[in-house]
């Protein structure tokens, strides 16, 4: 099965070279961007998708079985020969053809095509339901990341607060700065 995957994969990515994605430096991205980028720039999501238009595809194949097949066959032949005539050789043409019209349509099968376009369909839903998988995992891993990245962002802002605090306390805990009753409140508990 992985073998297979991998072959749809490279085949998928060959079909679908496109332009790698450039990142604005200038531009400030929303969760919703960056999700886009990352279902953009997957090759899971590559994969996932070209298995559930495969398997759409199949369920019209299995569909296909309830219309009646038409063959129209035409098979052509010349002959040429020389014949002996009073006078001397004759070139004879004979042409020959043959058409064919054939209609095949299966009227009782037991419920065979029925239980094939249902596999087919139930391999559709599967194929859908993965192609779903796929991206609530990308998703989840790319705002998973994005909160991570604000929540870091707002640790920094708040070590950078703190320190500004701090220096401020120390300040005017040496005399530097003004008097006391401009020490910020709680700065007492941080002794």
């Amino acid at each position: 099965m992985n073998q297979k995957r991998q072959i749809q994969f490279e085949r998928s990515l060959q079909q679908n070279k496109s332009a790698p994605y450039e990142l604005d430096l200038e531009h400030t991205y929303s969760l919703a961007e960056l999700i886009n980028l990352a279902e953009t720039d997957n090759p899971d999501t590559r994969v996932a998708w070209q298995s559930a238009k495969a398997r759409l595809e199949q369920v019209g194949v299995a569909k296909s079985s309830l219309y009646p097949a038409i063959a129209a066959v035409a098979v052509a032949d010349i002959s040429r020969d020389r014949l002996l005539a009073a006078t001397g050789f004759v070139r004879q043409t004979i042409g020959l053809s043959q058409y064919t019209l054939t209609l095949n349509y299966l009227i009782f099968d037991f419920g065979r095509r029925q239980g094939a376009i249902a596999e087919a369909e139930n391999e559709m839903f599967a194929a859908d339901f993965a192609f779903n998988d796929v991206h609530r995992k990308l998703i989840y891993r790319t705002s998973s990341s994005y909160y991570y990245l604000l929540n870091a962002l707002g640790q920094v802002g708040a070590a950078k607060a703190a320190l500004a605090n701090a220096e401020t306390v120390h300040i005017l805990r040496d005399g530097h700065g003004v008097s006391s009753d401009w020490v910020p409140a709680g700065s007492h508990l941080q002794h």
